[in-house]
């Protein structure tokens, strides 16, 4: 409605601007669409007054998506050989793995490090459920058994229980530096581009403990539950 829209809604968005003229409405929007793709990305509000979406304009706007953000190379490795040196590491993942189209790297650091994973909101599915290191019902071990948990793309929130795994260290993995939790302590941490980040654990080429025996814990134990469940849903 007739009210000034702008400063409602700066204190919730990334960015909220006024498009003053028609031929400013084309890199206001262009800007904005930047900034809400940018890690971490957010919402953007923009403000067209009626009397501009309405004026003739000229626009010539060339849409250049926001460059990755370089993770920092021994940070990187700090993460990859606390999970190497890790008797039972596990990998919580989480939408921006998702977002940040980063599943394929997240396969081949699994893989590589042989490390199970774990995964919340739109994380699920970045990991074919097929997938000899994908686990869903056994999380409560996490809590009980895992010593590394390294969360990746996803806050240390209430659905984490804030980061609170019982006695397990900690690794926090955002795309952002602004992302990385500081309500609690960490091991390590890492921001910036996750496939990046991910891709640079699968390539580490450090000594590492071997995690089949874990992973072989974790598996009976998924196993059992998913028999529970088959076996509750043919007596229902």
């Amino acid at each position: 409605q007739e009210l000034d829209h702008v400063p409602l809604l700066a204190p919730v968005t990334k960015l909220a601007a006024t498009a003053g003229s028609g031929d400013a409405i084309g890199p206001v929007l262009g800007e904005a669409v930047r900034t809400a793709l940018a890690p971490h990305r957010g919402p953007v509000f923009v403000d067209v007054p009626m009397d501009v979406i309405f004026s003739p304009a000229a626009a010539d706007v060339a849409f250049t998506a926001p460059d990755p953000v370089e993770p920092d190379p021994a940070a990187v490795e700090r993460v990859a050989r606390l999970v190497a040196a890790a008797e039972r590491p596990a990998f919580v993942v989480g939408g921006d793995v998702y977002f940040g189209r980063a599943e394929v790297a997240l396969a081949r650091a699994a893989a590589a490090l042989e490390v199970p994973v774990f995964a919340n909101g739109m994380g699920r599915g970045c990991l074919p459920a097929d997938d000899p290191l994908a686990f869903s019902r056994v999380r409560g071990l996490l809590r009980k058994e895992a010593d590394l948990v390294v969360v990746v793309g996803t806050p240390l929130d209430f659905r984490l229980a804030f980061g609170d795994f019982g006695g397990a260290a900690v690794v926090h993995v955002a795309d952002s530096a602004a992302g990385v939790a500081t309500h609690r302590p960490l091991a390590a941490s890492a921001s910036g581009d996750l496939a990046a980040i991910l891709d640079g654990l699968a390539t580490w080429s450090g000594d590492r403990e071997s995690h089949a025996g874990w992973v072989a814990r974790l598996r009976d134990a998924e196993t059992a539950a998913r028999a529970a469940d088959a076996a509750d849903l043919a007596g229902g």
